[in-house]
């Protein structure tokens, strides 16, 4: 190879892309970074900074906000009329948010100033062999080579949808007139967050998919939850069925003609039924392998070709920043223990958690109540549930709606599902307690606070403890003792 090539290539500043070049530029190595821009072409952060998840969970926090206003009578306060909402100043607000966030945490400068990376480039990188991609005008070449070039919206066959213009997490949070009538076609984490909170601003919504159920990743029970909470709130959900061509009438509407032949009329139409890999890079000059339109990659995230990896959405597994980060970091030591001949880390999403940001909040980890009997048996899973109306934190808080639901297997869990307030904050004892291999035992131990939602996961836990107490055997073995206790005292 020629001298002065880099010790590591990262395609991609997204998360994964950024989380592999800062922890390898600590580590001393010789690292040169490129990326396209989302919104121009010398900015870093990628899809989560610029239009996922951080757009996104403040536009959520406006439109809660929204919604808290309208029912203060709920809280003992006087009824408050809310104005016109501007929807100006609610995109303000978040793109402040993201260029604050891009100058603290994601900026050239601080990547240069704080993780030694030797050479940021800017462009869409093209490989042109097994080692090298040209940028711009520019030959670069690395021994070793991360590719993390993230995912961008999946755009459905709908007929006349190339003719009109529709929004997608990319340019939603730039809209500039809150719709009267918005339709959703996604019924996932996308569509669900951003269709409730557009509902919230003002917005008649109306959510298309094909499944039968909002968020079909989910616990049946959490999706019916949230679907009453959609329907209590005015959001019309058409499941099991698809939008399959849109018409611009004459006054700007929007008529949307769906698979069942029903008719939908409305004023904008958000995208938001899946992802797709950015894999054009001409991969096969530098024999990487894809499949579905994802990079193809084994157990320690090579490639066909065994000095490229690859991270984060562009390999399809779990789209999200934290598996971008947790892969950007398995992928970072391969390439150190795989350059000095020592065994390389397998992915494990064996407690692998998400959650889903509507309010309330939907969070998992581990199995569904399907998966764990097909993996241990019906009568061998315990469930325990406890509602939100049970929990004293939850009924202070006005927030009395959602569920624990916990799947246990011989005295541990092997799944968690947490429906309500706070839901992405409670599940991280759980996923500790399934990482470290926890009886449910230890951590009802834990002493918890009270009040707190937490509370309410040892008092989960200690209803299936309390079960062992009313078998015969400990019922025989009380009654002895307390004879026993009668007798001596």
């Amino acid at each position: 190879m020629a001298k002065g090539i880099y010790d590591l290539m990262v395609i991609g500043g997204g998360s994964a892309g950024l989380v592999a070049a800062a922890g390898a530029g600590l580590l001393g190595a010789k690292v040169v970074l490129i990326n396209k821009g989302k919104y121009a072409e010398d900015n870093l952060g990628g899809e989560c900074l610029w239009t996922g998840c951080v757009p996104s969970k403040a536009f959520i926090k406006s439109a809660k906000v929204a919604k808290l206003i309208s029912k203060t009578q709920d809280f003992g306060l006087p009824k408050l009329d809310l104005p016109t909402i501007d929807i100006d100043q609610i995109t303000a607000r978040v793109d402040g948010i993201i260029r604050n966030i891009e100058e603290h945490h994601d900026s050239a400068e601080r990547f240069y100033r704080d993780f030694n990376l030797d050479k940021i480039v800017f462009g869409e990188a093209k490989f042109i062999n097994r080692n090298t991609v040209k940028v711009n005008s520019e030959e670069i070449s690395a021994r070793k080579i991360i590719i993390a070039t993230g995912s961008s919206p999946f755009i459905p066959a709908i007929k006349g949808l190339e003719l009109i213009k529709f929004y997608t997490n990319e340019n939603i949070f730039r809209i500039k007139t809150l719709p009267a009538r918005l339709a959703v076609i996604g019924a996932g984490p996308i569509g669900v967050e951003l269709g409730q909170s557009f509902s919230r601003l003002g917005s008649k919504v109306t959510i298309v998919d094909k499944a039968d159920r909002l968020l079909p990743r989910e616990d049946i029970e959490s999706s019916r939850i949230i679907q009453e909470i959609f329907t209590e709130e005015g959001i019309d959900f058409i499941g099991e069925n698809l939008a399959i061509e849109v018409q611009l009438r004459g006054n700007g509407e929007k008529e949307l003609s769906l698979e069942d032949g029903s008719k939908l009329v409305v004023d904008e139409i958000l995208i938001a039924s899946g992802r797709k890999a950015n894999i054009n890079l001409d991969l096969e000059k530098a024999n990487v392998r894809t499949d579905k339109r994802i990079i193809v990659v084994n157990d320690y995230m090579q490639t066909s070709n065994p000095n490229i990896f690859a991270c984060g959405d562009v390999i399809g597994k779990y789209q999200f920043t934290h598996s971008a980060d947790y892969e950007a970091r398995i992928v970072l030591q391969n390439i150190m223990k795989g350059s000095l001949g020592l065994p390389m880390l397998k992915l494990d999403y064996g407690y692998f958690p998400w959650t889903t940001f509507c309010d309330p909040e939907i969070a998992r980890v581990g199995l569904s109540e399907p998966e764990a009997v097909e993996k241990y048996g019906e009568s061998n899973i315990s469930i325990q549930k406890m509602p939100f109306s049970d929990i004293d934190r939850a009924l202070t808080e006005g927030e009395a709606k959602g569920m624990i639901k916990l799947l246990i297997y011989k005295k541990k869990l092997v799944g968690a599902h947490i429906i309500g307030m706070s839901a992405g904050e409670m599940i991280h004892e759980l996923v500790l307690a399934m990482k470290l291999n926890l009886d449910i035992a230890q951590i009802s131990s834990a002493v918890h606070i009270y009040p707190t939602l937490s509370g309410a996961i040892r008092q989960t836990i200690n209803k299936e403890l309390g079960k062992s107490l009313g078998s015969s055997l400990v019922k025989n073995i009380l009654n002895w003792y307390w004879k026993i206790f009668r007798a001596l005292n």
